[in-house]
């Protein structure tokens, strides 16, 4: 029953959201910003705590407005979400520009396989489907099976509107290495907080154990990766910018090679950031040990 009240509830949000439309799209996320933040709070002291800890420089007053601001760019990634399955794919082409996928296309019609690191950053889920708009080209995508199995078939039916195919969590280090075998693209959003005893690195000056897949691939399969991610702009639109990260010495083991490109990644990810705080998904507790 909780299922089914959770899917009717996201479906009748969906509906609201198709009425706005995606060129009006911000005026519903406003309201569900003002809800998420003031009516039901959700993960708010999560929020605040994470950016009293990665810019103790601001004011309480700082971290409050930024925390607003934060609430509203996830409200407009949520509202975007919801209308991905029903818009035109002429409309999500304009809502779009890129200035430096051409590597990762080129490698992939050379016939390699590619691994695309994101992050919960602007609004992934549309950087996911990057590729597909522009190049005709879906990925593999790494997610995680949501417990309500009628938002998990929303979801995998949006994805598969462009493309892309899902590969699960669990059991999913041998999916992603036979996919890159394979020569498909595999993309995985890699900022998640690791286990206690996992690898840590620096992440906004502090020691933070993080999720080492990505960067632990990488090194094994000796390939490159790539940093992307969808950037929104003041007026709405994305930018998707890609970075290549790769380790320069190859004489290290595979465990020294997967903290340096983990590293890396991080380091590129947290200048993304501080560029644009409000963008990045404070909500989760990435500080947690």
């Amino acid at each position: 029953m909780k299922n089914y009240l959770e899917y009717f509830i996201f479906i009748v949000f969906s509906f609201i959201a198709r009425l706005f439309g995606l060129k009006n799209i911000h005026i519903f996320a406003k309201f569900l910003a003002f809800l998420f933040y003031n009516i039901i709070p959700i993960r708010k002291k999560v929020v605040i705590e994470n950016l009293k800890m990665a810019f103790p420089e601001k004011s309480e007053s700082e971290i409050l407005k930024l925390t607003k601001a934060n609430y509203l760019s996830f409200a407009i990634t949520f509202s975007e979400l919801l209308i991905l399955k029903s818009t035109k794919i002429e409309e999500l082409k304009a809502k779009c520009t890129s200035s430096n996928g051409d590597e990762i296309v080129e490698e992939f019609r050379k016939g390699n396989g590619v691994l695309l690191v994101s992050a919960h950053f602007g609004n992934w889920e549309f950087g996911a489907l990057w590729l597909n708009l522009f190049w005709g080209i879906g990925i593999s995508v790494l997610a995680k099976k949501q417990r309500n199995h009628l938002l998990a078939n929303w979801l995998t039916s949006m994805r598969n509107r462009f493309g892309n195919k899902e590969i699960y969590t669990g059991g999913s280090f041998s999916k992603i290495i036979r996919a890159l075998k394979n020569k498909e693209i595999v993309g995985i959003v890699g900022d998640q907080r690791g286990r206690k005893d996992s690898i840590r690195i620096k992440f906004f000056g502090k020691e933070t154990a993080v999720f080492t897949g990505a960067g632990g691939i990488a090194a094994k399969m000796n390939i490159p990766m790539f940093f992307g991610f969808a950037k929104r702009d003041e007026f709405g639109k994305y930018q998707a910018v890609f970075y290549k990260i790769t380790c320069d010495n190859q004489d290290l083991s595979d465990e020294e090679k997967t903290k340096i490109l983990t590293q890396k990644y991080f380091k590129k990810l947290e200048e993304v950031i501080r560029e644009n705080p409000e963008q990045w998904f404070w909500m989760h507790n990435i500080w947690k040990y």
